[in-house]
């Protein structure tokens, strides 16, 4: 029976996991499209689904928000920036009034797409009607950071951080290749099974942004053991590219292409340049290709209806 019980909760875990690029397309598309909802305030303290704590930020960003469920997209948008404005239209004693630097830090399980539960501490009153749109983070952030979970040489469970576009993958070199992470809900990428262990002292990593962008950097057995933030160490950063406005208080925010990009270190020297796998214009690729991201969004969601009923059927058969 405990055998039977350990099988349908590892078999069930796996089913969690998060295919790393699988929402790519999706949150591409939140940095064209302007998103309209409802703003509330939950007043942030620590912790949070992003496992964000402490929170790394640009010194630019005002306000932290709990990104709405459908649009969480098992949290590939932690950490990213939005841009939002508010026309002070709504109900409750603290409108919403003014445009603002917004960091995704959370999750608000009952809010609808569109929404934003903002943390202000204290907490504000009222739902306000509200607009955003995703922007790179703004300023001077340094390098990408780390941190890591219950980590060793025998296992390992990566957060990336301080990025100032979202991740898509992280791949940890074996040999002359690389193995891709899976993303967890809670803003990690751990090995499904295909990772050798045990890991060398030093480890060879690529992490990938949405449009593209790749960065190698290492990290060591010591830094994954300590559990705590620790700096790129080869000092690298996504850069903002041709086709993401790195918008500000105040700005429009919208992109323009996203053909070629430059990888910056964190004084912001150049130290790689490449094409994106984007050579045209954001708008004119999503307008190419309507209705990729809800059919990927369906596939997705059938899926995971599938999971959850090979689960169900697993512990019929075991338990009852």
């Amino acid at each position: 029976m405990n055998k039977n019980l350990i099988f349908l909760a590892a078999f069930c875990l796996l089913a969690t996991l998060v295919s790393a690029a699988q929402y790519d397309d999706e949150i591409l598309a939140l940095f064209t499209q302007t998103q309209q909802g409802d703003g509330t305030y939950y007043g942030y303290t620590s912790g949070g689904s992003c496992t964000l704590d402490p929170t790394p930020k640009s010194g630019q960003v005002d306000k932290n928000a709990a990104m709405n469920a459908p649009q969480y997209y098992g949290s590939a948008v932690c950490g990213m920036c939005l841009q939002m404005t508010g026309d002070g239209t709504g109900l409750g004693l603290d409108p919403i009034n003014g445009t603002f630097v917004v960091y995704v830090n959370n999750l608000c399980p009952e809010c609808h797409t569109g929404d934003l539960d903002l943390g202000d501490v204290p907490p504000g009153d009222g739902r306000w009607n509200i607009q955003w749109k995703a922007i790179p983070c703004p300023g001077n952030i340094g390098n990408l950071q780390y941190m890591a979970q219950g980590s060793h040489e025998f296992y390992i469970k990566l957060q990336v951080r301080n990025h100032r576009i979202p991740v898509s993958e992280v791949h940890l070199k074996q040999g002359n290749s690389y193995v891709t992470l899976s993303r967890t809900e809670d803003n990690f990428f751990v090995s499904a099974g295909d990772v050798s262990f045990p890991l060398p002292d030093t480890i060879d990593i690529r992490v990938v942004a949405i449009d593209g962008q790749t960065v190698d950097d290492q990290v060591t057995i010591a830094n994954i053991k300590s559990g705590n933030p620790f700096n790129s160490a080869t000092g690298v950063q996504f850069s903002a590219g041709n086709g993401f406005s790195s918008g500000s208080s105040g700005s429009s925010g919208s992109p323009t292409s996203i053909s070629t990009f430059t990888t910056l270190d964190s004084s912001g020297s150049p130290l790689s340049s490449r094409t994106s796998v984007l050579d045209s214009p954001l708008s004119s690729f999503f307008s190419s290709s309507s209705g990729s991201g809800s059919s990927s969004s369906a596939s997705v969601l059938a899926t995971n209806v599938g999971f959850l009923f090979l689960c169900s059927c697993l512990f019929s058969f075991l338990f009852i």
